[in-house]
């Protein structure tokens, strides 16, 4: 949330002492921070895919360099004490690089890697959200159905004819 809230308060001095009073105004304004935002791309089969995870952030203008970090690992995986590289078994490395993600698959890997979280801090130091990145594989190509030209398909008929007729002339006699 967002916005600001203002209290006036009296306090006054306790009694037997003269009646002494104060008021005073308190304003508290509280911004949203940094907002990260789910992120996603199609795998590069076999090498490194890069995301801009600050692209579509509302907070990137205020973006503070170098405070990308990576989050919420797999069971199983490892994150290095500055957040900037998470090593996740039999899949691959995802690593920070300036601005950018980049996630190198291990040899033989294929498929999806599990779902990561990064976050990263505007120039005052508030941190953003945690959010997710997901590399989902690219759709296999359709494999080729072979198809018959049209002549193919009149020579194809032509022969099952003949052996039609081949054939009822043999049961014919």
């Amino acid at each position: 949330p967002s916005g600001s809230c203002t209290v006036a308060y009296r306090a006054c001095a306790p009694p037997p002492n003269e009646p002494a009073c104060a008021t005073a105004v308190l304003t508290v304004t509280a911004g949203t921070g940094p907002q990260a935002s789910t992120d996603s791309a199609v795998l590069t089969p076999g090498g490194p895919t890069t995301l801009n995870v600050l692209t579509n952030d509302p907070g990137r203008p205020d973006f503070a360099p170098g405070s990308i970090e990576l989050a919420n690992p797999p069971a199983g995986a490892t994150l290095s004490a500055d957040g900037k590289t998470l090593t996740v078994p039999g899949q691959g490395v995802w690593t920070v690089s300036g601005d950018t993600v980049v996630f190198t698959p291990e040899a033989g890997f294929t498929g999806a890697p599990t779902p990561i979280g990064y976050s990263f801090a505007n120039a005052a130091g508030d941190r953003s959200n945690v959010a997710t990145i997901t590399l989902p594989a690219p759709v296999g190509a359709v494999p080729a159905v072979p198809t018959l030209s049209h002549w193919a398909l009149m020579a194809l008929a032509a022969m099952l004819g003949a052996l039609g007729l081949r054939q009822r002339r043999r049961g014919a006699r």
